[in-house]
């Protein structure tokens, strides 16, 4: 199991943290090894004392088809 940051645009609306491969059309969330390592790579999206309302860090299934 691989883990990934998504951000909150707005109520129900989540966006995962992406990188590009190839065109811009062709985007890929950022995967981490570990929980550990995607809550550290998430710090820079998170605003003191929210950590948990407008980022998370969740389990990706790297089988599942988008």
């Amino acid at each position: 199991m691989k883990y990934a940051i998504r951000v909150q645009l707005a109520a129900d609306d989540w966006i995962f943290i992406t990188e590009g491969e190839g065109s811009m059309f062709e985007l890929q969330p950022v995967l981490y090894d570990t929980e550990h390592e995607a809550w550290e790579a998430a710090d820079i999206w998170i605003k003191e004392g929210q950590r948990k309302n407008f980022v998370q860090v969740v389990e990706y299934d790297t089988a599942r088809e988008v």
